[in-house]
């Protein structure tokens, strides 16, 4: 038996040293030192295949070949595939994302998505039916029980279907209480994010226990009611091509552990600070409190009778914050806070007015643009004792009429708030003045600028536009904008630059 063994070990090392030797001639025939190029480049076996045969990868896109290579003996082949990242795109090259189909003859053997430029991949191909007996020939030793890509399905089963079990399709990240945590609230907030690990495929959603979370921007949350004992929580992400990666865990409700009430901080809160003091009470003076951030150590609080107090460091962004009780019988109860740790102020633009300015007209426009990394942010204008809070866009712009009622100088202030309350204000003056005296050529040049507007040539600020709109006449002689910028003010300009009419 032993000498059996000896020789089924020594006929195993064989076929690996041969298939090594046979990828290494066959990497050496395309070009050893093309492996350093930013190409992809997949290897592996056919099974089902024999030497000789064609086998073809295709872009899905257009149908058109890609690269072709010849199987090899014992099924054995490489296959590079050339990409590209220039416009237009050079003929028969990849991209990361494109979606691909490998052939053998015409017959398709499996879809794939092209990864990042300068991946070296193993891919098992299969021409046949694939059995249990294929996968122990290819997997010596691995009887398929795993599973390798989180899916909830056996790598074996995986392999049966044809799907790759090695392949982490969705990335998903749950912010919850860990596996075998015990608590005493029977409500427990499931939350985290899923993105498609840049196969370009796209999240389709996300399920917790078998009912849909909300999911947005990639992100999710819902509420979990649980019963007395063990509660397996089950989150499962879903692409567009219903690929799928799975997230199990227990919590244990038990209303016999320390009762933990955590009165600080509030569960999906906000802070402008690096750091959080966690607060709150266990209701036995002889439990200890221990928390941790993003499972990093934990830190034990300072215990005040029931009452504890401990001091967190955060890092910028999305904090899960664990905390744990225990009594002396060793029963423990968990609490879980997600804290956003946003220390940095917006950044905030006034792009008109581009600096302090004097002006005749009654009202002005100033509009900008705000961004902020962490969180969302709201814009507010001061002016005298008035107070103003334009809309802000999806892409960070901003704009707001002013109104100047006399003859004075007003500073207006904009300040940007991020839900933090990091605050950015840029102040700006301006000056009304009814004596503002303009030189006939500054008249003729808004005469010119309002004709060049009128007829395309052109584009105006919100501000000039307000200055340009000066007709009709009123019966006092004063302007009476109509709120569009015409034939008539390109006229009343011109008059106004040769002093035939004044205001």
């Amino acid at each position: 038996m032993k000498l059996q063994n000896h020789t089924v070990n020594l006929l195993r090392l064989l076929c690996t040293l041969t298939l090594t030797i046979l990828l290494s001639v066959m990497v050496e025939g395309e070009g050893h030192a093309r492996l350093t190029e930013p190409d992809v480049v997949y290897f592996g076996t056919v099974t089902g295949g024999s030497s000789g045969d064609l086998l073809t990868l295709k872009l899905d896109a257009d149908g058109s070949t890609l690269k072709t290579a010849t199987v090899a003996a014992k099924g054995s082949y490489l296959l590079r595939v050339p990409m590209d990242s220039v416009e237009p795109r050079v003929g028969g090259t990849a991209r990361s994302g494109d979606k691909t189909t490998f052939y053998l003859g015409s017959k398709i053997l499996h879809v794939v998505v092209i990864p990042d430029a300068g991946t070296l991949s193993e891919l098992l191909l299969s021409a046949t039916t694939p059995t249990k007996e294929e996968w122990l020939k290819l997997h010596p030793g691995d009887d398929g029980s795993g599973d390798k890509n989180r899916n909830g399905i056996s790598d074996l089963q995986d392999y049966l279907n044809g799907d790759d079990p090695y392949h982490l399709w969705n990335i998903l990240t749950v912010s919850t209480l860990a596996d075998g945590s015990i608590v005493t609230d029977p409500t427990l907030n499931v939350a985290g994010t899923v993105t498609d690990n840049g196969s370009g495929i796209g999240v389709k959603g996300v399920t917790v226990n078998g009912q849909g979370a909300t999911f947005t921007n990639g992100s999710f949350s819902t509420g979990v009611t649980l019963v007395e004992g063990a509660n397996v929580i089950t989150v499962i992400a879903f692409d567009n091509a219903d690929h799928k990666t799975m997230d199990s865990r227990t919590v244990i409700l038990d209303r016999t552990a320390p009762v933990l009430v955590v009165t600080q901080p509030v569960d999906n809160s906000v802070t402008g600070k690096a750091f959080m003091a966690v607060t709150g009470n266990v209701g036995e003076s002889t439990a200890t409190v221990s928390a941790k951030v993003n499972n990093g150590l934990a830190t034990s609080a300072t215990m005040n009778g029931i009452f504890f107090t401990v001091t967190l460091n955060l890092i910028p962004g999305l904090n899960t914050i664990d905390i744990t009780a225990k009594d002396q019988a060793g029963n423990s109860s968990n609490a879980k806070r997600t804290v956003l740790s946003d220390t940095a102020a917006p950044s905030l633009a006034v792009t008109d007015p581009p600096q302090d300015m004097t002006t005749t007209q009654g009202s002005v426009v100033v509009s900008g643009k705000v961004t902020d990394a962490v969180s969302g942010v709201t814009i507010t204008l001061s002016v005298d004792a008035q107070s103003l809070t334009p809309v802000v866009a999806a892409n960070g712009t901003f704009s707001q009429v002013v109104t100047l009622t006399t003859d004075k100088s007003y500073a207006v202030m904009v300040t940007a708030t991020d839900e933090a309350g990091n605050k950015t204000t840029v102040q700006r003056n301006i000056i009304k003045s009814s004596a503002v005296v303009e030189t006939p050529a500054a008249m003729l040049a808004d005469a010119v600028k309002a004709c060049q507007y009128l007829y395309g040539q052109t584009v105006v600020t919100d501000a000039e536009k307000l200055r340009l709109d000066c007709a009709p006449l009123g019966t006092n002689g004063k302007p009476n904008p109509n709120g569009v910028v015409d034939l008539g003010d390109v006229i009343l300009l011109l008059r106004r630059s040769i002093g035939l009419v004044s205001w």
